[in-house]
C-alpha cells in the first residue's frame, strides 16, 4: 500500500515537473529564483528534476533488496538537496534545515554500517524531512507575499502542498482522500496561476492558510 500510494503521488509530482517547463521573467526586475527551480540564465528558470522524495523512494527500495550501500547513497543525496534549501532559507528555518541535513547524513552512515536493516528505521526521518520542507516553503510564501512577489509565492505554495503530500507517505497518520484531493487541487491551481500570469493576492493568502492547517505544530 505504501509503495502504491507513493507511486501515485510521485507520478503526479513528475507530471507537474515535466509540464512546468522553463519560466521566463523580465531581466530588468531581478527576483529570487523560485523554490524548486535552478537559474539557467539571467532571465529563465528550470524546474529541478529531483526532490528528496525521489531519493527516499530509491533508498526504501534499495533497503528492501538488502542493498545498504545504495540506500545509504540515496539518503546522502537527499541530504544534499536539503542543503540547497539551507542556502535559501529564512533565518528561523536555516538552523532547522541544517540540522535536518545532518540527521539525514547520520542516518545514511547508520544504513551503510548495517545498523538500520529494516525500512521502518527510515520512515520517521523521511516524514520529518518532508514536513520541515513544507513549513520552509510556507515561510517563503509568507515572505514573497510581504514583498508582493506573487509568482514566487505561488511556486512556494505549490511546493509546500507537494511536500505535505510526500510527508504522509511515510507517516503513520494518513491524510483522508478528501485532503489528498484538496492538496492536489491546490497544486493545480497554483500552476494555473503561474501559467496564466494572473495572480490574486486574496487567493494566495487563503491557500497559505489552508496549507498551514495541514502542518499544525511544525
Amino acid at each position: 500500500m505504501k509503495c502504491s500510494t507513493y507511486s501515485s503521488i510521485l507520478f503526479f509530482a513528475l507530471t507537474v515537473i515535466f509540464f512546468a517547463g522553463v519560466t521566463c521573467v523580465s531581466a530588468e526586475k531581478k527576483i529570487e529564483t523560485p523554490d524548486g527551480y535552478i537559474l539557467l540564465q539571467d532571465d529563465s528558470w528550470q524546474k529541478l528534476m529531483e526532490d528528496p522524495a525521489h531519493k527516499f523512494q530509491k533508498a526504501w527500495d534499495s533497503l528492501l533488496m538488502n542493498n545498504t550501500q545504495n540506500a545509504a547513497l540515496y539518503i546522502r543525496q537527499a541530504a544534499t538537496i536539503v542543503n540547497i534549501e539551507v542556502t535559501r532559507a529564512q533565518k528561523e528555518m536555516h538552523k532547522e534545515l541544517q540540522s535536518l541535513s545532518q540527521e539525514l547524513i547520520a542516518l545514511s552512515k547508520k544504513v551503510k554500517d548495517g545498523k538500520v536493516t529494516t525500512t521502518s528505521g527510515l520512515e520517521k526521518t523521511f516524514s520529518k524531512t518532508e514536513k520541515v520542507l513544507a513549513r520552509h516553503k510556507l515561510k517563503k510564501a509568507e515572505l514573497y507575499l510581504s514583498l508582493v512577489h506573487f509568482p514566487n509565492c505561488a511556486y512556494a505554495l505549490e511546493a509546500a502542498a507537494r511536500h505535505i503530500l510526500y510527508s504522509q507517505t511515510w507517516s503513520e497518520q494518513k491524510l483522508s482522500d478528501e485532503s489528498v484531493m484538496k492538496l492536489k487541487g491546490i497544486q493545480n491551481e497554483m500552476l494555473t496561476m503561474i501559467d496564466s500570469e494572473t495572480y490574486a493576492k486574496k487567493r494566495l493568502v487563503a491557500v497559505k492558510k489552508d496549507l498551514e492547517f495541514f502542518t499544525p505544530g511544525l
